[in-house]
């Protein structure tokens, strides 16, 4: 789409809502976090990746681009944390990736950690655990999935064993993690 999104309804497939994400265009990488609908744009006057926001009745489209603090690509949300308050960002398609975890909590937003991810490749998904502890962030490289902290984004001691190259990671509240692998 580009420039809407749609609510479906998962039991029947059928189209619940439409709405309008303009000026916001080709909205990619959705997370339901804080109430909102939250998704990467791909406009700003800069013409790099902007990170927006719609309440779920498609009201109140919020633009959170800043020429100081802009990614650079496609990017990679997931949300977390008690009550779903965390949405962490990262952008794709470059080395290194910069990742960025924001409390919803607050109005506006409140950037809590960014770091550039100097020991990975460019990023393809990220998730949290359901703890919300820490962040799970695949990459090509270093062919496992990097486990980091939620709140300090460093790197943490956990390690899920997973063959070369994972691309996705889903977490169910059993603490089982599975990954998608090329």
């Amino acid at each position: 789409l580009r420039s809407s999104d749609l609510a479906i309804n998962t039991n029947t497939l059928t189209e619940t809502a439409r709405f309008s994400t303009e000026p916001a265009t080709l909205p990619t990488s959705l997370a339901l976090a804080a109430g909102k609908l939250w998704f990467s744009g791909g406009y700003s006057p800069y013409g790099v990746s902007g990170l927006d926001s719609i309440k779920t009745d498609g009201t109140d489209l919020e633009d959170y681009y800043t020429p100081a603090s802009p990614f650079f690509t496609p990017t990679l949300l997931a949300a977390g944390g008690p009550q779903d308050n965390l949405l962490a960002v990262a952008d794709s398609w470059v080395a290194p990736p910069r990742v960025s975890i924001y409390d919803l909590s607050t109005d506006p937003a409140t950037l809590l950690n960014r770091v550039n991810e100097n020991a990975s490749g460019s990023g393809d998904d990220l998730s949290f655990d359901p703890s919300a502890t820490e962040l799970l962030f695949a990459s090509g490289y270093p062919y496992t999935p990097l486990t980091l902290d939620a709140t300090t984004l460093e790197a943490s001691n956990i390690q899920y064993p997973t063959v070369g190259y994972p691309t996705a990671f889903t977490a169910n509240a059993g603490g089982d993690v599975s990954a998608a692998c090329v």
